[in-house]
């Protein structure tokens, strides 16, 4: 599989959006957790007012969960 954000992917529509991430970590699944995945702390980062999409992406290792919520708007 690719782990490119759908941005990047040619002919989509959200090449030419705004896009925001915000992302937050759980260690050993009690510690978190730490930070803010929203969508509304993702559209605040880019400046979106107005989200059309919403992504996210998880990476989960042995110790540790990092999610992120990724926000495609104007």
């Amino acid at each position: 599989t690719t782990d490119r954000p759908w941005s990047s992917w040619p002919g989509t529509q959200l090449a030419s959006m705004k896009r925001g991430e915000s992302c937050s970590t759980t260690v050993l699944g009690i510690f978190g957790p730490n930070g803010d995945a929203s969508v509304a702390t993702s559209a605040a980062k880019a400046g979106i007012r107005q989200v059309r999409y919403v992504d996210n992406r998880i990476r989960n290792y042995i110790l540790w969960y990092h999610f992120c919520v990724i926000a495609y708007g104007e």
